[in-house]
């Protein structure tokens, strides 16, 4: 069911979702050069991975705030209009590059890509380059936070108690011509000449061009690898199996700069990031060796399956990085990983649950060619849209099983999947003695004759794998296990993932003793030989529990101590809608189990009603206008909206008719209106902001790997003097591009600010200006600071060329896998479920040796295991106190508007990322092209496109979002909510 504002609506033409990644790789065209079937001979292929793809620059306007009211102090020129582009920035076309469409596009070469497998510090980021002047970040405070209760709890950290003391030399390791992929490297590393010329059990590996070893080469090896020699083959002429190897000594890993650095009397400069690189690959040399390895984590063959549909299963395994620590340590964060992989299964069962078909006929009917035109006879044969789903298959390992048994260890690779069958693909068979050409046959009647197999589906599609001349039927092959799935889910698939996933504290801490033991540290040879300890208790912390908030409604306060919940039961709101509800609708959709009846709605139109006003709202129209929706979701809302406005609501939740689900579509409703739910009740007016101070948020959210479609920045900015009530402002920025444009943040922020200055500021700039971050990664906090924050001053110059305040940069991050594990039974730090209690904060032993960040655990899990938030403060100009600051971020996630719990992260990134996530229904795209899943083709800009440059990304065209409607004011108030 649907209802709502008309006046609270913007435009939209169509739905948002990222869809699906695939990605096109040519027509089959029929007659043309025909492998022969799978059962023929040549070696396996090795698999292989690529990637591809670029970024973008938007122009200003679209769902950014729109025409200002007229007054406003004045920023100087319309962002948009000739606004200079930034620093670093490459202009002009890409050049078009074949990418990989389940992978993200290729990045530059960075020292710092040594170690994508350990959380380097922000600063180590500076030996890339990438400004003249480097980045300095801020300094851990000397007085950490005082305030509340100190606990004692653990956490799924490991400290590294014994470093190696023996010397440690690093080599350059050469295979080929340098340029080789990393399957064959790594063949060649194993083969048996290797183990000859060198003790290899002894070295590390890091599979492409490094190598360490206590031994000392005191000159440089050479040698060659014959495979065919190795494996009595004979060579066949011209195509020698023969392969150059170079090992050169570098220079010794200075293992004594570890302890330097986290003693503090030195930087992080190269021969430290050498030196964690070493201890990285030591700790992964033996796992590597056992399990399937995927970037971080590991995971063992045997596992328990838990199958998610369409293919694809998910288990179990173990993640594991090591960090430097505070408290001048090492330590290891080892967590659970979930990861989603290929079932194993013949490849047509596979493609059955792909393309969704219940039966052999279905999927034959669904791959079969059609003509590209049933109205005219002479149209050609294309594949169908379904074949193109196959794709996502590409590069998958598959085995073969019609030999009269399973080869395992021979994989295939997978090209692609062509549109001739067994039946009508036909080769040519060659005497083995003379070998002349003795007759043409199929697929279909080879398997007959070699195998004495008869194909039970002859009319699929065929596959061809990465080895020339090599094709087989789907019924004959096998998808190896433990391959990733590299796609996204869909809502089923995600559904069924988080169930799986999710697990309760102790259960994680038994997941995590299970990865300890799958990683047998006390048992690896490597270690051992290097002599390398870690210790196997998961280290303590003194955290605190920051003292809760009161929370205060209009004329009464709640006090809800470290539940982390109340209701709004005989509540009023702080403030009613400046906005009287009197243009809405209800659309009712009865395409779902649950019907609703007009009756039923009418009902419950009138409790809401009375509920809403119960809450302080202003109800001008209490007898709104309602439809029963067509069966197209889109057509009724479309309908509903030229009479009234839009909304959503579940047709169960209009049938039960529960109070405090009402309550919580009225927090939305008041929120969009004008109104404020509530506010933290502090002593002073303005809360913990001492001077006048506005809060930005910000966020960019990307699609899918593979889709096509602009990643989206959001900016929202507080407007009102306690940062409860915030405006928003969305735009595309390239594809894939994280740090938001210059254009960009003039356009979205200038007119906000502008608000700011005339309703909260009284005419003047802020003082102070709070910038939280949202995604962002360590190796981009200096492009924040050197781009995004240096945009923000000088747009703040630009308006008032005197300004001096000073700003409070901090970065805000949920994608880590530090973990709090208060005691059992603890009624101070633990819940009934022992997760932490709202506000536990740690800030010592597993955050960064000298600079300032902590991790905040701010509300009440609801299931699972509590994720904490990870704030990395880059910059603080105002020298505010850590128990001000940290106080403040735990204080603001009680004015989350639209929940009756503190939430986990600081509302204006929350609602950064709720914004941004909108803005992918406003896209200026026609409705008809549908989800864009796969990789498009760069194209010159049309009229209204700009070229989006940034720091390491290319430049692509991405049009801009539709224009907001900016009636009544709609940009300034919470339309995103």
């Amino acid at each position: 069911m649907a209802g709502a504002g008309k006046r609270r609506n913007q435009q939209s033409r169509r739905g948002g979702g990222s869809g699906e990644a695939s990605g096109h790789d040519g027509d089959e065209q029929a007659g043309a050069s025909r492998p022969p079937p799978g059962a023929l001979d040549g070696p396996p292929s090795s698999p292989s991975q690529k990637s591809g793809a670029g970024s973008g620059q938007p122009q200003s306007g679209p769902m950014s705030p729109g025409p200002q009211p007229p007054g406003m102090q004045s920023f100087g020129p319309q962002a948009g209009s000739g606004s200079p582009s930034r620093p670093g920035s490459s202009g002009g076309p890409p050049a078009e590059v074949s990418r990989d469409p389940g992978r993200d596009p290729p990045k530059p070469t960075r020292l710092t890509d040594l170690n994508r497998n350990i959380d380097l510090p922000g600063s180590a980021y500076n030996l890339d380059h990438a400004y003249e002047i480097p980045t300095e970040l801020m300094a851990r405070p000397k007085v950490g936070n005082t305030t509340g209760k100190e606990v004692v709890i653990q956490l799924n950290s490991f400290n590294i108690t014994r470093f190696p003391n023996k010397t440690v030399y690093q080599y350059d390791i050469q295979i080929g011509s340098g340029a080789e992929k990393r399957g064959l490297i790594k063949k060649v590393w194993a083969s048996k000449t290797v183990a000859q010329k060198i003790p290899v059990h002894q070295w590390i590996f890091d599979g492409n061009k490094i190598a360490w070893s206590l031994s000392e080469l005191k000159a440089e090896v050479t040698f060659f690898v014959d495979f065919d020699a190795e494996e009595g083959v004979t060579p066949r002429a011209g195509k020698e199996n023969r392969h150059r190897v170079t090992i050169r000594k570098t220079n010794p890993v200075n293992l004594a700069v570890l302890t330097a650095y986290l003693g503090g009397k030195m930087s992080f400069d190269t021969p430290v990031l050498e030196a964690i690189n070493f201890l990285d690959h030591l700790m992964r040399e033996w796992p590597s060796k056992q399990y399937t390895t995927i970037k971080r984590s590991f995971f063992a063959r045997g596992e328990e399956r838990h199958a998610l549909g369409g293919g694809i299963e998910a288990f179990k395994g173990v993640y594991q990085s090591i960090r430097a620590c505070h408290g001048g340590r090492l330590a290891v964060n080892i967590d659970v990983s979930n990861g989603v992989f290929w079932s194993e299964q013949i490849v047509h069962l596979t493609v059955m649950k792909l393309t969704d078909s219940n039966d052999i006929h279905t999927l034959e009917a669904r791959l079969k060619q059609v003509q590209a035109d049933p109205t005219r006879k002479d149209s050609p044969m294309i594949d169908p849209p379904t074949f193109h789903i196959l794709r996502r298959l590409r590069k998958v390992g598959i085995y073969a099983k019609h030999r009269g048994s399973e080869e395992k260890n021979k994989l295939w690779i997978i090209d692609r999947f062509i549109s001739q069958t067994a039946h009508t693909f036909t080769f040519n068979v060659k005497d083995r003695n003379t070998g002349e050409v003795t007759q043409k046959v199929s697929v279909y009647t080879y398997f007959q004759r070699r195998y004495n197999i008869t194909l039970q589906y002859p009319y699929l599609p065929l596959i061809q794998t990465t080895k020339k001349g090599v094709v087989f039927p789907m019924e004959c092959v096998v998808i190896a296990e433990n391959q990733r799935y590299p796609f996204k889910t869909d809502e089923n698939q995600t559904a069924k993932m988080i169930k799986f996933a999710v697990t309760k504290p102790d259960k994680r801490i038994e997941a995590v003793n299970h990865g300890l033991r799958m990683l047998k540290w006390s048992d690896d040879p490597y270690l051992k030989n290097y002599g390398m300890e870690i210790d196997p208790n998961m280290v303590k912390t003194k955290a605190r529990v920051l003292n809760n908030p009161v929370v205060q409604f209009g004329g009464s306060t709640i006090n809800p101590g470290v539940s982390g919940r109340w209701d709004l039961k005989g509540k009023r709101f702080l403030t009613p809608n400046t906005e009287p509800l009197k243009s809405w609708g209800v659309c009712i959709f009865n395409t779902g189990r649950h019907k609703v009846d007009e009756a039923t709605a009418k009902n419950f139109i009138r409790e809401f009603i009375k509920v809403y006003i119960g809450h302080g709202g202003i109800v001008q129209n209490k007898e709104p206008f309602i439809m029963v929706g067509p069966a197209d979701p889109a057509v009724g809302v479309e309908q509903l909206w030229t009479k009234t406005g839009n909304a959503m609501m579940q047709n169960q939740q209009v049938m039960k008719l529960s109070a405090q689900y009402m309550s919580n579509v009225c927090m939305k409703f008041n929120a969009k209106l004008g109104g404020t739910t509530a506010r933290v009740a502090t002593k002073a007016p303005t809360g913990h902001f001492t001077v006048p101070s506005i809060v930005i948020g910000a966020d960019v959210s990307h699609a899918a790997p593979g889709s096509d479609q602009a990643s989206m920045a959001a900016m929202t900015v507080s407007l009102d003097k306690v940062a409860a009530r915030y405006a928003a402002a969305c735009e595309t920025n390239g594809h894939r591009v994280e740090m938001i444009t210059t254009a960009n943040i003039e356009s979205m922020l200038k007119p906000l600010i502008q608000r700011w200055i005339g309703t909260v500021g009284g005419g003047q700039f802020p003082q102070h200006v709070y910038y939280f971050r949202d995604g962002v990664s360590e190796g981009q906090y200096q492009h924040v600071l050197q781009q995004e924050v240096k945009d923000i001053k000088a747009l703040m110059r630009k308006g008032q060329p005197t300004w001096n305040g000073k700003l409070i940069v901090a970065v805000a991050s949920k994608r880590h896998h530090i973990r709090f594990f208060p005691k059992t039974g603890d009624r101070v730090a633990a819940d009934r479920n022992s997760n932490p209690v709202p506000g536990t904060l740690v800030d010592k032993d597993v955050t960064h040796p000298f600079e300032y960040d902590f991790y905040l655990n701010s509300h009440s899990a609801i299931q699972g295991t509590a994720r904490p938030v990870h704030y990395h403060i880059l910059m603080d100009e105002a020298g505010i106190s850590a128990n001000q600051f940290q106080n403040m971020i735990y204080e603001q996630s009680y004015q989350y508007m639209r929940s009756t719990t503190p939430v986990s992260l600081f509302p204006a990134v929350y609602y950064a990322h709720l914004a941004s996530n909108r803005a992918r229904s406003h896209e200026n795209i026609p409705a008809s092209s549908g989800p864009r899943s796969g990789p498009g083709p760069t194209k010159p800009p049309k009229s209204g496109q700009r070229s989006i440059t940034s720091s390491e990304k290319e430049a692509t065209e991405v049009p801009p979002l539709l224009p907001i409607n900016t009636s009544n004011n709609l940009q300034y108030d919470m339309w995103y909510i």
